[in-house]
């Protein structure tokens, strides 16, 4: 048995000159540690039986303890089991919390195109309606343009060809008034 403590001790300390993965090489050495500390707990339980059990009765008392007693091995299992649950419960987590931001990404990035959207639309909306507003201004101006009759030539206003005024005030008077004054105006 002090050989094979002896051969574990010198291969834990060699390992390290061995070319291999850090996380290969850290368990390996978790393992050689676990059973040297496996053959140290039986060591210490050995130690505590006296060299003569007088009785075959305290010897099986002896052995129903040591039997109650938890094993380090159960122990490390149990151990292992727990952090292997908890690496797995962070690994869900960690998944569930990265499906949730890629998820918040993807709204985030839904909700920005559709505001880019929204005012790409204001501005065509703004445009266009600058633009018609520019044409009426232009068609104003045409229409501006176009030679208009001046308000003394209108027909029966002040015209030469129109009927003289007659007007309320001026009715008892006999004279008219010659069209030639009407054109001067």
């Amino acid at each position: 048995m002090a050989k094979k403590v002896d051969a574990l001790i010198f291969l834990w300390s060699a390992i390290d000159g061995y070319d291999m993965d850090s996380v290969q090489r850290s368990s390996i050495k978790a393992e050689i540690t676990q059973l040297l500390h496996k053959y140290a707990n039986k060591q210490q339980s050995l130690a505590g039986v006296p060299a003569s059990i007088s009785s075959s009765h305290q010897q099986q008392k002896f052995q129903e303890e040591y039997r109650q007693r938890p094993p380090v091995e159960q122990e490390t299992q149990q151990r292992k089991a727990h952090e292997l649950q908890q690496e797995t419960e962070e690994k869900q987590h960690h998944q569930q919390r990265k499906a949730q931001e890629t998820q918040h990404q993807h709204i985030q990035d839904q909700q920005e195109t559709q505001k880019r959207e929204m005012w790409q639309n204001r501005k065509r909306r703004r445009q266009n309606k600058n633009r018609k507003r520019k044409q009426r201004r232009q068609n104003l101006q045409q229409q501006s343009k176009r030679p208009r009759l001046p308000p003394y030539v209108r027909p029966g206003v002040g015209n030469q060809h129109g009927q003289p005024f007659s007007g309320g005030r001026f009715a008892a008077c006999a004279t008219t008034i010659p069209p030639y004054y009407w054109s001067m105006g």
